[in-house]
């Protein structure tokens, strides 16, 4: 998370252990913090941990999230679409992969260029 205290709106896709201990990470670095899941099953511990929660299926509610998020940690570790995630975050933004995907992941080139996104990963043990 980069940027000033306080300031920094992350993105956390997956809400399983991993996702937890992000949510808990970004809120102790004084971030405002959003979790993405495909179901609603897990809006009330997101809450409890001090997140905004949106299912990403609501197709308003993600229109609604375009370009508000600084960083996004995507913790899932199975194949699934990213192209439209990466449209939540600022010009400038940085999608970073902690989950390790098997498959290629498909990105655009011109979501990336014209909005100078940083996608990049990290190997969490």
């Amino acid at each position: 998370v980069k940027g000033k205290k306080g300031q920094q709106h992350v993105g956390i896709i997956g809400f399983g252990g991993l996702g937890m201990m992000a949510v808990k990470i970004a809120k102790a670095m004084g971030a405002k913090v959003t979790v993405f899941s495909r179901s609603m099953a897990k809006e009330e511990q997101a809450k409890k941990l001090g997140a905004s929660f949106v299912c990403h299926g609501d197709s308003e509610l993600m229109a609604s999230m375009e370009r508000s998020i600084d960083t996004i940690l995507d913790t899932i570790s199975t194949g699934h679409e990213v192209a439209h995630m990466i449209g939540t975050l600022k010009v400038g933004g940085t999608y970073c992969f902690l989950g390790g995907v098997p498959e290629p992941v498909k990105i655009s080139a011109f979501q990336l260029l014209l909005s100078r996104y940083t996608v990049t990963g990290s190997l969490v043990f």
